[in-house]
């Protein structure tokens, strides 16, 4: 492994570390039901261990015989979608907090309770807790396996920093037993740091080729990546315009429709340039600009379907019924307000629209 690479692995290992979670909580409750360090240490000690299982399971990935086969390469397409999908939701729930300017989410409460503070509960519990996280999974078949390179050594650094940072913050947190209400000042910026880097990072360490500075992901890779970050943008459109049930949202649905609009505009521009693309005379841009752009595109695309979405489902959300309805009126209870079906009519009708122009043969010329 190279030092950049060394780098750039460690810098999003710390902030994933430092990110408050199942494991963070479960050491603070051990420690509070305990009131012991000793104690508190000894779930240190089984994250540790849940780290070096995982490093040791990456090891035996990386064999010839397994490296090469469908199975792990499905692995790995779901980890970098799932990657994406944890750090898209980070972003973005940040991202709505500023712009809304509500409080920081609280820090993740206890999953379980230590209900025995015995040294073995402790141990056991760090240990279940951190490796069954559900992002300990994808990030070590994920970003840790392609960044190991295959190699003893890169197994071996790559492990060492995993089981060190989580050493050494967790025992830092027994230590000086740092409160909840202590972390949530800094809860909302680690949360969007870790997203950017874990985004960079899924990016970099699924490069084709890691010695090249420019990033090239696999067309699979790439489209795990996209829907990681359309389902991470519908789960917090959900997530956000639910939470606002009952407020006066007239003026916030506005806004968010004024900004869907904005990315609507972007996206016809990108609509645009790619029929350009095909039919212009003109010289194009480079192969890789264009392959920027359309990302660029696709991403503002994603982004105004889910201002778009969440302006109608926050709006049908604030509708109340008032009196009787006419017979066959809209009502928001009726099928036409729910997304699920009304997502299937629309796929229904974009797909006989593709049959009739592939039947017919139609084409620009």
């Amino acid at each position: 492994m190279d030092s950049h690479a060394v780098l750039l692995f460690s810098i999003a290992t710390l902030f994933e570390t430092i990110n408050p979670g199942p494991t963070l909580a479960f050491v603070l409750a051990t420690l509070a039901t305990s009131q012991s360090r000793r104690i508190a240490f000894l779930s240190v000690a089984g994250i540790a261990v849940g780290n070096v299982l995982w490093a040791f399971a990456v090891f035996w990935l990386n064999y010839p015989q397994l490296a090469n086969s469908t199975i792990v390469w499905i692995l790995q397409q779901f980890s970098a979608g799932f990657l994406v999908y944890m750090a898209s939701r980070r972003i973005i729930s940040v991202c709505v907090e500023w712009i809304s300017r509500s409080g920081a989410r609280q820090p993740t409460t206890p999953s379980r309770e230590v209900s025995k503070a015995s040294a073995s509960a402790a141990f056991f519990g760090g240990l279940s807790v951190h490796a069954l996280n559900p992002l300990t999974p994808p990030y070590y078949i994920g970003p840790f396996f392609a960044a190991t390179t295959g190699t003893i050594q890169g197994t071996l650094v790559c492990g060492s920093i995993a089981v060190l940072f989580d050493a050494v913050f967790y025992s830092l947190v027994v230590l000086a037993y740092l409160k909840l209400s202590w972390l949530s000042r800094y809860e909302r910026l680690s949360r969007f740091v870790a997203g950017l880097f874990f985004l960079f990072l899924v990016a970099r360490v699924f490069s084709a080729d890691p010695s090249d500075p420019n990033i090239a992901v696999s067309v699979s890779t790439t489209i795990a990546m996209f829907i990681g970050f359309l389902v991470a943008v519908v789960r917090e459109v959900l997530a956000s315009v639910r939470a606002r049930e009952g407020k006066d949202n007239r003026v916030l649905w506005r806004i968010v429709g004024m900004w869907a609009a904005l990315f609507s505009i972007t996206t016809i521009i990108g609509g645009i340039f790619t029929l350009y693309q095909a039919l212009g005379p003109l010289p194009s841009p480079t192969n890789l600009m264009t392959q920027q752009l359309r990302i660029c595109f696709t991403v503002s695309a994603i982004i105004a379907t889910a201002l778009a979405f969440a302006k109608s489902f926050g709006e049908l959300q604030d509708e109340k019924p008032i009196g009787s309805k006419k017979e066959n009126a809209a009502n928001p209870s009726s099928w036409q307000a729910n997304p699920i079906p009304s997502g299937i009519v629309v796929l229904l009708f974009l797909a006989s629209l593709f049959a009739c122009l592939a039947i017919t043969g139609f084409s620009v010329k």
